[in-house]
């Protein structure tokens, strides 16, 4: 009877409420000195990248992403479309593998006097599920659509924003493009990766790459209390058992 009494315990015990927590599991915005590439094409542009360990499955749940209009313009309506990849290897073409979605936002109008710079928060309906920490690419297209007839084109005014000269260090995370820069389709590719050949770096720049703060799911983490009964719940249930084991004729 005893040891049922205490192994009920610890089961409630580690049934309890514990704690929940979300993170920032990549942030390269935090510091940023903002520009943006003037060759073209440049209406694809991505990176590869590491998060940090957010204390369990890595699922994003938003971001945050800066975007760049790099002219005077005038749009009734925008759209950017996102797609991150499980895996990276800078030695492959493309360099990106395993798609995990494309997830697209309208933006409503952009109207702009000049070269200027947007924070946009998107929030992704269902959770992207990364695996592992290391070695996973995003890429990232923003269209116009001038007319407001619901068609979006490509358009070289709209880019992705750089990391430039001044920039301080990524952190959480890091960016594993080759030299901390970033890849844009001079390959002409427009399925959201690239060849190899399409990576670019910005001279000088140690911490450079695309603008862009990840945000992981909630996960939820015992109570330090409920640890530390726990374990004086299955102390003390071994010390019940220890009697029984040798009544049987066991050591």
């Amino acid at each position: 009877m005893k040891s049922t009494f205490w192994f009920t315990v610890a089961l409630t015990l580690l049934g309890g409420q514990g704690t929940a927590r979300a993170g920032i599991v990549y942030d390269s915005e935090t510091g940023a000195a903002l520009g943006f590439t003037g060759s073209t094409p440049r209406t694809f542009m991505g990176q590869g990248f590491t998060v940090v360990d957010p204390g369990g499955p890595v699922e994003i749940t938003s971001m945050s992403l800066v975007l760049v209009a790099a002219t005077a313009v005038n749009y009734a309506a925008t759209r950017i479309n996102v797609e991150f990849w499980d895996n990276f290897n800078s030695a492959s073409s493309p360099v990106f593998s395993n798609p995990l979605g494309v997830n697209s936002f309208s933006t409503g109008p952009i109207i702009t006097a000049g070269a200027t710079a947007f924070t946009f928060t998107l929030t992704f309906g269902s959770p992207i599920p990364l695996t592992g920490l290391t070695n996973h690419g995003i890429a990232v297209n923003w269209q116009s659509d001038a007319g407001g007839t619901g068609t979006f084109i490509d358009d070289t005014n709209l880019t992705a924003a750089l990391r430039v000269s001044g920039s301080s260090n990524i952190l959480p995370g890091a960016n594993t493009s080759p030299n901390s820069g970033y890849y844009r389709n001079a390959s002409g590719e427009t399925d959201l990766n690239f060849q190899s050949s399409d990576a670019r770096t910005l001279s000088g720049v140690t911490n450079g790459g695309l603008v862009f703060r990840l945000t992981a799911a909630e996960v939820a983490v015992p109570e330090p209390g409920t640890m530390l009964f726990l374990g004086s719940a299955l102390v003390v249930l071994a010390g019940v058992r220890r009697p029984r084991a040798r009544l049987a004729g066991r050591p």
